[in-house]
């Protein structure tokens, strides 16, 4: 195989990379509501993919092309989400039940900047339970569930509004 075919399988692979990951992106700052980024990111991949595109067709005798075209799009769904998961952007709800004996969590959530609100419950058999709703940045959601996580807490997470007004410097 030639330098200038290696070239092209490389140009088509990096592209089509680029391309997906920037799709990506552009599908998850639109679902957020995100209007300054997701036209940015579209016009980049749509730019990124007609080049990668005219490529992948002014060279359709050498049937390689299409399949690293095909494969790249696999690698680039993956970075795609791997990127998406580094960037954690959004919101997210945590719902959590906790014995009323345990309400020290919601002063050390309270004390680590977290927003908790709580509400009286009951349990199976009348037991006293308190139910929390954490609203918080999707970056903080690992550490949150970890700290709920020991300190046994049942808790479900739900995706947070885009509208949901977090401020990362308030207290």
């Amino acid at each position: 195989m030639d330098k200038e075919v290696l070239l092209t399988f490389l140009v088509i692979f990096s592209l089509r990379i680029v391309d997906t990951t920037l799709s990506t992106l552009t599908t998850m700052f639109m679902s957020q509501g995100n209007k300054k980024l997701a036209p940015i990111m579209g016009f980049a991949q749509t730019a990124t993919w007609v080049t990668c595109l005219n490529i992948v067709m002014s060279k359709l005798s050498n049937p390689m092309n299409l399949l690293i075209y095909a494969i790249a799009y696999g690698c680039g769904v993956c970075v795609g989400i791997l990127l998406e998961e580094k960037i954690a952007s959004g919101n997210v709800i945590i719902q959590g039940v906790i014995d009323e004996k345990d309400k020290h969590i919601i002063t050390e959530l309270r004390n680590m900047n977290i927003m908790v609100t709580s509400m009286e419950g009951q349990g199976r058999e009348n037991s006293k339970r308190l139910v929390l709703f954490i609203a918080l940045q999707r970056k903080k959601l690992n550490a949150v569930r970890k700290y709920l996580r020991d300190n046994h807490v049942f808790i479900t997470v739900s995706k947070g509004d885009m509208y949901l007004n977090i401020n990362p410097n308030s207290k």
